[in-house]
């Protein structure tokens, strides 16, 4: 036991250490951020669009993101794509969103297939296609993704192919 609460008191202190010479939150990751760091990027617009330790500001969000996204951060580039989606900090275009969808998407990231996907069942940003949105739910469901399993379920339900029929019809 004497062993296990030697181990303890010398974590706590490597612990205390790291707090009191850590970084200084919003100030160091600007500064990353500022020197072209991708993730800090993407870290420093997060906290705008939450509001986190500064004032809550899409614009600046925005700004970040598409830093990042244009190096090729896929997670900014889903983050700037819902930006887009939903007119945060920038005029809202559903275009511009399916780009930045799409980057992400094609790096693999979950999230991205899945809404890009949404984006082809409702024809939102580019014309409606069918095939396109399950192609992307599927490749989301494979890596788990929940909402992308119900989707592509929904998708392959026989009274939609009924109601896309109809649809295409009209």
């Amino acid at each position: 036991m004497k062993k296990y609460a030697k181990i303890f008191c010398l974590l706590t202190i490597i612990a205390m250490l790291i707090v009191s010479t850590g970084c200084s939150g919003e100030r160091d990751i600007r500064s990353l951020a500022e020197d072209g760091d991708a993730w800090a990027q993407n870290e420093l617009a997060s906290i705008y669009l939450e509001g986190e330790d500064v004032p809550q500001d899409y614009v600046q969000a925005a700004y970040w993101f598409r830093s990042a996204a244009e190096q090729g951060f896929k997670t900014a580039q889903y983050n700037l794509a819902r930006m887009y989606f939903n007119g945060q900090g920038v005029r809202q275009d559903h275009v511009q969103a399916t780009y930045w969808l799409q980057l992400a998407a094609e790096q693999g990231l979950p999230e991205a297939q899945n809404n890009l996907g949404t984006m082809y069942r409702f024809g939102m940003g580019l014309p409606q296609n069918y095939e396109q949105a399950i192609y992307w739910y599927h490749l989301a469901a494979e890596q788990g993704h929940q909402r992308a399993q119900y989707n592509l379920h929904t998708m392959n339900d026989p009274g939609l192919e009924a109601f896309r029929n109809i649809s295409s019809a009209e």
